[in-house]
């Protein structure tokens, strides 16, 4: 008799706890995943003055049936104190859920809660949090506001002036060794271009992999008409286009600019940049008696090729 009442025991705790496994094993794999405010992830700076709510259900891929019956949001501040509870709504509905609490202050993190039951009554929670912008979008809210950024190292942009400079330099091709090509390169290892956040082409150059280049090419000056030297144009690293070998924009140079008997006269080159306008000239020893003006375009600035 004892025996049968001892085997009767056992059994009924083992088919508890077996049950309970189970039921761990179907709860344990739930969880609310992508908690979301204004459709974002812990978001900064929001500007909505009654963001919404949102979060996913999850359970693993061989569960059925699982769906939510309720849900709770709690808010709270950067103290901890509470400034919405939604209480326990009996709803399936987990996308843009409008706060309804304490109106919410500017330029201030807030922690929250997301609870859910699911369809046997069993709660799962998540916690996140977002933080608000000024919550205003008239000019008033700037009023106080200081420039906070950033060192000359990191080359901003100084809105009370524009960047100007200027440069000159001399080619002069060597006679005795036929050369046809001499260049002046500029830009080089810019760091916008070493790292795609810091460029709106996205590009991300190497070292020595981003310049501009001005090469003048006098291999087809031959003394006849069509033999026109070239003055060739080189951009690379500027954009995933762009081609080292091959010149993103080449001009012909008229003959009373240079010939076959001015070929390996010394040049100067003048160069004027303001603001991403470059104006670029060719000048000999001798007086200029003709101009010559062209204009190209690329994602980064104009620029003016003038052949004095």
């Amino acid at each position: 008799m004892n025996t049968l009442l001892f085997k009767s025991r056992f059994l009924s705790k083992a088919l508890v706890v077996l049950l309970m496994s189970f039921t761990c094993s179907v709860h344990c794999q739930l969880a609310i995943a992508e908690l979301q405010v204004e459709y974002q992830k812990e978001p900064l700076g929001i500007d909505i003055a009654t963001p919404r709510f949102s979060w996913r259900m999850v359970t693993g891929e061989d569960k059925r049936g699982i769906f939510q019956t309720a849900y709770q949001i709690e808010v709270t501040d950067e103290k901890g104190y509470p400034v919405w509870d939604s209480g326990k709504v009996e709803s399936d509905i987990s996308l843009g859920i409008e706060y309804g609490g304490n109106k919410l202050q500017p330029t201030t993190k807030y922690a929250y809660k997301i609870t859910v039951w699911d369809q046997d009554g069993n709660p799962i929670s998540n916690s996140s949090w977002f933080e608000t912008g000024l919550l205003n979008t008239d000019l008033s809210a700037w009023n106080g506001a200081q420039w906070i950024g950033g060192s000359d190292e990191e080359m901003v942009f100084y809105s009370h002036y524009l960047s100007v400079f200027k440069m000159e330099y001399s080619l002069q091709l060597n006679e005795k060794s036929k050369s046809s090509r001499a260049s002046f390169l500029f830009g080089g290892n810019d760091r916008r271009l070493m790292n795609k956040d810091l460029n709106i082409q996205g590009v991300e150059a190497t070292k020595d992999q981003s310049y501009i280049s001005f090469e003048l090419d006098v291999s087809e000056v031959d003394g006849t008409e069509n033999g026109l030297a070239k003055l060739n144009v080189y951009r690379v690293g500027y954009d995933p286009g762009d081609e080292p070998e091959k010149p993103f924009r080449s001009f012909d140079i008229p003959l009373n600019l240079l010939n076959k008997n001015t070929k390996y006269d010394k040049h100067t080159f003048y160069s004027e940049c303001v603001f991403g306008f470059f104006s670029s000239g060719s000048m000999e020893r001798t007086t200029p008696t003709k101009y010559l003006s062209m204009m190209m375009k690329c994602p980064l600035h104009v620029v003016k090729l003038a052949l004095i």
